[in-house]
């Protein structure tokens, strides 16, 4: 007893010192004859490893003894050592992958999953390890209920088995298995397995998709995020509007705002991949904004907004239904249900097409009728509105005599914006009442509307050619000239001499640079002056050695009279020390 309260001791406060002294103990109760002292003591040798790791070579052989002891709680915690130790270093511990292969078929369920977590780091290692287990890890999937068991040896066969196809099938279809129960825990684990199965074989991951979309209705976030960047990832033509429409639905359903306005921008990045490819039916997609603009925060409402306005103006095809849904919107304002963000919208959509508006004497009247409730609205919308309804205005030809009364009660509407504190509200309404007080002492009416028609063109139409690749500009020399197409006659001189100034200061910083280089190339011949002696054999001899002068050596009277002095100068340092 007071052995076992040792070692639970020694296992929580070992340090260093201490581990170099008591591991010749630790190794002896070893062999002891109680199984619970052998137990404790494994645990103690991996706390002293883990303060003293010289001391693992010592430890590795008396472990590995008693992966064979008889009791099962004694091989429990070596091979749950060996799991924890193997994640530093896996090499360590390929010499026992013959034990732990043994031991695959009688062992319990924890220490299966233990032994499976060793040989996901050792099969990489060895690839005939790997080949080796093909079929218990078969096996032990078919066959196991443990639902922990079965996901650390699917992880193990998409870790190290992925082009095994037939053992790649199997681990999908038991991946449904996690789904069954409504636990969060097992879902996420499905799901974590089937984002695997996704990166090596897509196909695999689609017939599980009635299962993730079963996870969209669960309360939990990170379920939630997981399922959709499964569903975002099996997207293809056939099942595109299919999905995005149940992305909508949980959007709609959802309580969180960040969720939604998560699933709004992937789901927007998603429309716009590829520009576009997956899209079939645009008129859906400008549906299917307007839902997720009434569900999202500011900020991503924003992010909406101007998708709608790109698809408007992209795809001339959408323009009549988008006209249509923008009509109805801003006849029905201000209800209840009215989104304020999307009011701006629908004012410039009108606007930039009035042929398309079915009623547009109607939906002017009721603008001229509701600015009690425009007033309400943000200084940004309303001088979008006021901008986008003279523009409405003038498309109405209000010189006509059925709609002349317009241009009156028009006039009157401005006045409800002229007192606004917003200096940009305030100065728009002034200017088109200004306008307005002009354009009924005109008499020739008609000539004015077609100036102001001139002024608010159609919105222009996009640019199909935009997005050709430019060609790269040939390279050009200083000497060279301009293209004749860019230059006029009066700017041939004028660049003319710029190219011949800029000519003279390249020349002239070229014979600087070439001076200093000469003077550093002078410098470093008067210092490196030829002090070295001839090589030939007669001039190494010791009587050619006496005859040699000055002249000889080549060294300079200056150099030569500098070393005589300084030899005088230490000769008599020398006799006065």
């Amino acid at each position: 007893m007071l052995s076992e309260l040792a070692l639970t001791g020694v296992s929580n406060f070992v340090t260093l010192n201490l581990g170099k002294v008591l591991l010749d103990d630790l190794l002896a109760l070893l062999s002891s004859s109680k199984a619970s002292v052998r137990k404790k003591s494994v645990i103690a040798l991996y706390k002293v490893c883990l303060q003293h790791p010289d001391a693992l070579p010592l430890v590795l052989p008396r472990l590995r003894e008693k992966c064979k002891d008889p009791d099962p709680t004694v091989q429990s915690s070596v091979i749950s050592i060996f799991c924890e130790l193997s994640q530093k270093n896996p090499k360590d511990f390929l010499c026992l992958a013959p034990i732990f292969y043994s031991m695959l078929k009688n062992s319990s369920t924890w220490m299966l999953i233990k032994i499976i977590k060793i040989f996901n780091r050792l099969m990489p290692l060895e690839p005939r390890l790997a080949k080796k287990l093909i079929s218990p890890l078969t096996e032990i999937i078919s066959t196991t209920p443990s639902l922990a068991l079965l996901y650390e040896t699917i992880s193990a066969a998409l870790h190290a088995l992925s082009r095994r196809e037939n053992l790649m099938q199997l681990c999908a279809s038991k991946l449904s298995s996690f789904f069954e129960r409504d636990d969060h825990n097992l879902r996420y684990l499905g799901l974590h397995a089937l984002k695997k199965v996704m990166k090596i074989n897509l196909e695999l991951a689609i017939p599980q998709m009635d299962l993730i979309l079963q996870c969209l209705e669960s309360s939990d976030e990170v379920i939630l995020f997981q399922s959709v960047d499964l569903l975002l990832g099996l997207l293809s033509k056939e099942n595109f509007k299919k999905i995005i429409d149940r992305l909508c639905a949980t959007v709609q359903t959802s309580d969180s705002t960040d969720f939604r306005d998560e699933v709004a921008s992937r789901i927007i990045s998603t429309c716009q991949r590829h520009h576009c490819s997956h899209m079939v039916d645009f008129s859906w997609y400008f549906d299917t904004l307007l839902l997720l603009v009434e569900r999202c925060g500011p900020e991503q409402g924003e992010r909406i907004i101007e998708e709608l306005r790109h698809v408007v103006v992209r795809v001339p095809d959408v323009r009549p239904h988008a006209v249509r849904r923008m009509e109805h919107f801003l006849m029905s304002f201000p209800a209840e249900e009215s989104i304020f963000v999307l009011f701006s919208l629908a004012v410039w959509i009108c606007s930039a097409y009035p042929q398309l508006v079915e009623n547009p004497v109607e939906l002017f009247e009721h603008f001229m009728s509701s600015e009690s409730s425009i007033v309400d609205l943000p200084s940004r919308v309303q001088a979008v509105y006021l901008q986008n309804t003279l523009k409405f205005f003038v498309s109405l030809r209000p010189s006509q005599s059925k709609s002349y009364t317009l241009s009156h009660r028009y006039l009157q509407h401005m006045q409800f914006f002229m007192d606004s504190f917003a200096p940009e509200v305030r100065e728009r309404s002034n200017n088109i009442y200004q306008l307005m007080l002009l354009f009924l002492s005109k008499e020739d009416k008609e000539n004015f509307i077609a100036s102001l028609l001139h002024v608010f063109e159609e919105t222009p139409k996009w640019n199909s050619e935009g997005q050709k690749p430019l060609q790269p500009p040939q390279p050009r020399g200083l000497s060279a000239s301009p293209p004749a197409e860019l230059v006029s006659s009066s700017d041939e001189q004028c660049i003319g001499s710029l190219l011949s100034d800029q000519q003279e200061t390249f020349e002239n910083e070229k014979a600087a640079d070439a001076f200093d280089k000469e003077k550093i190339c002078a410098q470093e011949r008067r210092h490196n002056a030829n002090f070295y002696l001839p090589c030939s054999p007669e001039s190494t001899s010791a009587a050619s050695l006496e005859k040699l002068t000055l002249e000889d050596l080549k060294i300079p009277a200056t150099c030569a009279a500098r070393k005589t002095d300084k030899n005088k100068k230490s000769k008599e340092a020398f006799k006065k020390g």
